[in-house]
């Protein structure tokens, strides 16, 4: 049984059930979004026969009831994907006194798992085959429940890191950076030697910038009130507590009036925003850095730092150092003499291949196999990218037409 990494719905209990049955419990990948897509995929299915309208019932209680139905209709009376629009009871009965010598279903899903293996295989060699002819790559983000970001991402969108790892060979099937470590191409993208890690300004995540500042500001009186009183409490005050001693305050009430300020982003449940003038918990929501939980699951509020009569966004703040234009690179230096005995391996291996022609990826392999180019390319990237190669000896090299944009084809010229 595969499961995702979480600790709470797979707690030692589960795990005992498992162990009893005598059932493997795998761990998917965090960093593959699509590694439970099957499951993912009949979720939204069944979600979506959930609706009244489309499972025909005309129910409108909650959905938990019509659930058992909508799971029988989902086994008994539609087709499905996996078995190739044969409902289950066709293909899933008890085990066979005798073996079938023209099970069709059973070619068919063959087939398709060979198709799939290739299609799969295909899309690692050409990742592959990317990162290596480019020289560099970008990892893909790792996937924490606990963090906020956009669920439709998790299938619909590859977050990729802000740092860039050189590529310094391959081990098997992995990409070797520079450090050591070993990354799975399906992960990876390709980025050109040279690219630069993405950091963000220190103050931007610290919430000097920030398009609510206004919203902020408005309040801050409010907020220091609230944060003085809660300085008072050891434990902190939970939301029901703050709610009963401010929703009715006047003050409190023309402050957070949507004429005054717009809180809707806040996200504060069903009816959370209807009468948002009674939810003096919002002013800790907008301004937390100054309020924190006391734990995720206790809605417990706790005062941070010391409120100074002026706005400032966040507690031990430093405002953001200016920053300063940068300068154009220069232009990459063609590499040392060093090169020559690289280039001309190169040179002669190409001129032995069909039409003097290889790939990128092709090429930068063999250059690797040479020895002593490894730590060559470590001290000097430029040489770690075959389009740059090509570029600072276009009188012996030329890209031409049949590669792919992040894998082109490299041909040597004639003498």
């Amino acid at each position: 049984m595969t499961t995702d990494g979480s600790k709470v719905e797979w707690s030692r209990e589960f795990l005992e059930v498992l162990a009893d049955f005598n059932i493997i419990h795998r761990v998917k990948e965090p960093t593959d979004a699509n590694a439970m897509g099957e499951l993912d995929a009949t979720q939204q299915r069944l979600r979506a026969l959930l609706r009244v309208k489309v499972d025909g019932s005309g129910h409108t209680g909650a959905w938990s009831e019509r659930l058992p139905g909508v799971v029988e209709t989902y086994n008994h009376s539609l087709g499905h994907e996996g078995s190739f629009g044969s409902r289950p009871d066709e293909v899933i009965s008890e085990k066979p006194t005798e073996e079938s010598k023209d099970n069709l279903l059973d070619f068919q899903v063959m087939r398709q798992m060979a198709r799939n293996l290739r299609h799969n295989t295909e899309l690692n060699e050409k990742n592959r085959g990317a990162v290596l002819a480019d020289g560099a790559f970008r990892t893909t983000k790792y996937f924490d429940k606990d963090k906020k970001f956009d669920k439709a991402s998790r299938i619909t969108r590859i977050r990729y890191s802000e740092d860039v790892h050189q590529v310094d060979g391959e081990d098997g099937p992995y990409i070797k950076d520079t450090k050591g470590e070993l990354h799975n191409p399906k992960l990876l993208k390709a980025a050109p030697v040279g690219s630069k890690s993405v950091a963000p300004p220190p103050g931007l995540k610290k919430g000097e910038f920030d398009d609510r500042i206004e919203e902020k500001k408005k309040l801050w009186p409010q907020a220091r009130k609230i944060h003085e009183w809660l300085k008072t409490l050891p434990d902190g005050a939970a939301n029901i507590t703050i709610t009963n001693k401010y929703k009715d305050d006047p003050e409190f009430r023309a402050a957070l009036n949507p004429a005054n300020v717009r809180l809707g982003f806040l996200r504060l449940g069903k009816d959370g925003n209807r009468d948002i003038t009674k939810r003096p918990v919002a002013i800790l929501k907008l301004l937390e850095g100054w309020f924190t939980r006391k734990n995720k699951k206790d809605q417990v509020w706790l005062a941070v730092g010391t409120m100074p009569a002026a706005f400032k966004a966040k507690p031990d703040v430093a405002a953001p150092a200016p920053v300063e234009p940068e300068e154009p690179e220069a232009e990459s230096p063609r590499p040392s003499v060093g090169f020559d005995h690289y280039l001309d391996s190169l040179l002669k291996w190409l001129r032995g291949k069909e039409k003097r022609t290889a790939t990128a990826a092709e090429v930068m392999r063999h250059l690797r196999r040479i020895p002593g180019f490894a730590n060559y390319a470590r001290h000097h990237p430029f040489a770690n990218r075959a389009a740059n190669i090509v570029m600072t000896n276009s009188d012996v090299l030329e890209l031409v037409s049949g590669g792919s944009f992040r894998n082109p084809k490299i041909r040597a010229k004639v003498k």
